[in-house]
């Protein structure tokens, strides 16, 4: 007999964590890290930080200047004030003054959410990515017959050392007894304290995380955000019904700002009146898959299936969405930063061994509105020329142009290059040779080392674009490139 056990793991304040890992003056001090820096604002003052290679921004430019700088990540410190990820940089520093923000390291997070992931993996196959700072690892525990003093043997190798475990934060819903079921929960325990003494020596000293084992995955990332940062919460199937009573509906993963209101408009506000609620009218009001999943969870019923990240299925489509710094009125200017994001998704699908033969643009306005148009073509495309010639086409079918804030472009219907044909003319086939050649050339020495001259002006206006949030982009290959030594 087996008991399945999902542990949660996130990375305490993600992004600025590793910003203070990586810069030890930045340890303890409130600071936020921003997806853009100055070189994509001249208004922007700048001051280096001395000896550290960081960059923070001076006075942000305010709503006058067109500036859209947005927090991405806080610090633990910067989160006592108040500040929070999607905040803007001004709301920021008008919650705290002292705030200090960073540019963002896209390559340094990935590189160690794989190597994260990666060390998960010591402890199961099945490792399912969340997003790029959290991830579930289911444990099948064999139930045995223990007696009482072999559970105590396995507490007292967990707790073996009491000071140092008094700093993981251990929190149970409720207390361990000496039955069979809690070897499950003791065990999960015991990988829960390894998986953090590993993050620290392999990933760093500063990086915390936070961790939630329970008997299902929602119930499992509930635990890990009862207590802030590096924690250790622990809910058995008994306890459902105590936390019920007392957790709003919108600490449940899943529940977001559009759930909750229409459910307190239907008297539920908490789980266990989510619990209460016929099964019938949860169904009638929010559709069968979600209606169903309300009921079950409600009723402390959290049976999800985990999957492995390596065994996920091939993904539908490739794109790359960006939110500009001032609107643009001219439509060549919003085809120049195009071609960027082109050439992004080109590199991104040749990456991944895919083509595709369907692209589609997306345009949000400065009043907000948003335009949308898609078109499949004959041939399968994996290179950024050719996907930005068929998304300036479509730009071209906007009849009443405003200024644009934001542009994305996708390609969908793919396939992967061994189920397609090579070019038949010499021209084409030298033309993906030099395209591979090119490939080679950045990978080795950095993106964009070799690119296209139209794309020279506008490199320089979008600096470290942020790559695609994927989750299939995080697999833990781990390479020797350690981002920790570079400087911003």
């Amino acid at each position: 007999m087996s008991q399945r056990i999902i542990l949660h793991l996130d990375v305490n304040s993600y992004f600025a964590t590793m910003e203070q890992q990586a810069y030890p003056n930045l340890r303890g001090k409130p600071i936020g890290v921003a997806g853009k820096d100055e070189r994509m604002s001249g208004r922007h003052s700048r001051t280096e930080a001395p000896k550290s290679g960081i960059m923070s921004f001076g006075r942000f430019a305010g709503a006058s200047g067109g500036e859209r700088t947005v927090v991405a990540g806080a610090s633990i410190e910067a989160k006592k004030f108040g500040v929070k990820s999607g905040m803007s940089s001004w709301e920021a520093r008008k919650l705290c003054p002292g705030i200090i923000i960073v540019a963002a390291n896209y390559d340094r997070y990935i590189f160690t959410s794989k190597r994260i992931f990666s060390l998960m993996e010591r402890f199961s196959p099945t490792v399912e990515v969340f997003s790029i700072d959290e991830a579930f690892l289911i444990i099948n525990s064999k139930l045995e017959t223990l007696s009482s003093k072999q559970i105590q043997m396995l507490k007292n190798q967990i707790y073996k050392n009491d000071s140092d475990f008094e700093n993981w934060n251990l929190k149970f819903v409720s207390n361990l007894g000496f039955s069979a079921s809690d070897f499950a929960y003791l065990q999960a325990i015991d990988i829960a304290v390894q998986l953090k003494q590993l993050i620290r020596t392999h990933i760093g000293s500063w990086v915390s995380v936070s961790i939630g084992i329970s008997y299902g995955r929602t119930l499992a990332k509930l635990a890990s955000e009862l207590q802030k940062p590096d924690g250790l919460t622990v809910i058995k199937p008994e306890d459902f019904a105590r936390i019920a009573k007392t957790t709003p509906i919108e600490e449940l993963c899943g529940i977001g700002y559009r759930l909750r209101p229409r459910l307190n408009q239907l008297g539920i506000s908490t789980i266990a009146e989510l619990g209460s609620a016929p099964r019938e009218m949860l169904v009638r009001v929010f559709g069968d898959f979600t209606g169903s999943w309300l009921a079950d969870i409600g009723r402390g019923i959290d049976d999800n299936q985990l999957r492995s990240f390596r065994q996920l299925p091939q993904e539908k489509s490739v794109g790359h969405s960006y939110t500009l710094p001032h609107d643009l009125a001219s439509m060549t200017e919003v085809k120049k930063v195009m071609l960027l994001l082109a050439e992004r998704v080109g590199v991104r699908l040749r990456r991944k061994g895919l083509m595709g033969k369907t692209v589609s643009v997306y345009v949000r306005f400065y009043d907000k509105t948003g335009w949308g148009q898609q078109m499949a073509i004959k041939d399968y495309l994996m290179d950024g020329l050719a996907i930005y010639k068929v998304g300036a086409e479509l730009l071209d079918l906007i009849i009443q142009p405003k200024p644009v804030r934001l542009i994305a472009i996708t390609v969908s219907d793919l396939v992967t290059q061994v189920q397609t044909t090579k070019p038949l003319f010499v021209v084409n086939q030298r033309y993906e040779q030099l395209v591979g050649a090119i490939d080679k050339i950045n990978n080795r020495y950095g993106e964009f080392t070799v690119f296209r001259g139209a794309l020279a002006k506008m490199k320089q206006r979008i600096f470290k674009l942020p790559d695609g949030r994927n989750k299939r982009h995080y697999l833990p290959e781990i390479t020797h490139i350690n981002p920790f030594t570079k400087r911003v």
